[in-house]
C-alpha cells in the first residue's frame, strides 16, 4: 500500500500544483479584493511552500501595506529567508522581529547584510553603540559593501563612535533635512523621521515621506495627515494624491477615496 501511495506522489504533486496555478489566475484576473484574497489563501493552502502560492499572497498583502501580514506568509515556508525577512521588518519597523531575523541569518551564514540590518534595527531602538559595533563588524567582513558603509555613516550621523575599521569614513556634511533622508532611505527610520519631523518648513515631499513612514508602521490615519497637508501646499501631486486614495480605500473611507480618485484623474488628462 506505501508503495502505492509513493508512487503516485508525483501526479498528486503536479495535481496540486496545477490547483495553485489556476487559482493564482483567478485571483489575478478578479477585481473584488475579497474573493482575491480567498483565491490566494486557497492557493496557499494547496501549494503549501510553493514559491508562487507563497509569493503572490505575500505581494497582496504588501500591496495593502500590510507588511506583518506578508512576514507571516513568507516565515510559514520550510526555509524561510531571513534576510528579507529582516528587511520586511525594518520596513514595518519592527525592530525586535528585524534583530531576530537578521540574528538568524547570521547563524546560518553571517555577512555584511546581516550585521549590517542588526546595526540598523539597533540604532533604531537608540541603542547607538551597539548597532556602531555591528556596523564595524560588518566593514571587517567586506570592506566594499556599500550596506557596510551606510550603516557606517549612520552611525556617525547618530551620534556614534568611529573604531579603527570605520576611520577612513568621515562625518557628511549634511542639511538637517539631507541627514533625514539619509537615514530614512536606509531604513534607519525612528532617528531619521524624528529629524524630519523637525525640518521647519516642510515641502510636499517631506509630508509624502512622513505620510508613507506612518502608513508602513499602521498608522495609517496619521498617515493621512500627513498627506492631506502635503496637498495644502500642492494639490497637484500625483503621488500625493494616489496615497491619499490608496490611505483611504484601506481605512474603508469610499467618499474621499472617491474623491482623491477624481482628482488624480484630473491631474492624469490635464498632461494631456
Amino acid at each position: 500500500m506505501a508503495l502505492s501511495i509513493i508512487a503516485f506522489t508525483p501526479q498528486i504533486i503536479a495535481w496540486r500544483l496545477s490547483i495553485v496555478d489556476r487559482l493564482v489566475k483567478q485571483a489575478k484576473n478578479e477585481q473584488n479584493v475579497q474573493q482575491k484574497l480567498s483565491y490566494l489563501e486557497q492557493a496557499k493552502m494547496m501549494g503549501g511552500s510553493d514559491p508562487v502560492a507563497t509569493e503572490t499572497l505575500a505581494r497582496f498583502w504588501l500591496s495593502r501595506g500590510e507588511t506583518s501580514r506578508a512576514i507571516a506568509v513568507y516565515q510559514s515556508v520550510d526555509d524561510p529567508n531571513y534576510l528579507r525577512l529582516g528587511y520586511l521588518a525594518l520596513q514595518a519597523q519592527d525592530y525586535g522581529k528585524a534583530l531576530t531575523f537578521y540574528k538568524h541569518a547570521g547563524r546560518v551564514h553571517q555577512s555584511a547584510e546581516s550585521l549590517s540590518g542588526e546595526a540598523v534595527a539597533l540604532y533604531s531602538t537608540d541603542k547607538i553603540s551597539e548597532g556602531c559595533e555591528k556596523a564595524a563588524e560588518a566593514s571587517k567582513l567586506s570592506l566594499e559593501s556599500i550596506i557596510a558603509k551606510n550603516a557606517n555613516t549612520s552611525c556617525i550621523l547618530l551620534g556614534g563612535t568611529q573604531s579603527d575599521v570605520t576611520s577612513s569614513v568621515t562625518k557628511p556634511v549634511l542639511s538637517q533635512r539631507e541627514s533625514a533622508y539619509f537615514l530614512i532611505n536606509n531604513l534607519v527610520y525612528n532617528p531619521g523621521e524624528k529629524i524630519l519631523r523637525e525640518v521647519q518648513y516642510k515641502s510636499t515631499t517631506d509630508y509624502l515621506t512622513l505620510a508613507r513612514i506612518s502608513a508602513s508602521r499602521g498608522e495609517l490615519k496619521e498617515a493621512i495627515v500627513f498627506a492631506e497637508q502635503g496637498t495644502k501646499i500642492d494639490q497637484s501631486n500625483s503621488a500625493l494624491q494616489s496615497t491619499l486614495v490608496r490611505l483611504y480605500t484601506l481605512v474603508n473611507d469610499t467618499q474621499s477615496a472617491k474623491h482623491h480618485t477624481e482628482l488624480l484623474e484630473q491631474l492624469k488628462f490635464s498632461q494631456y
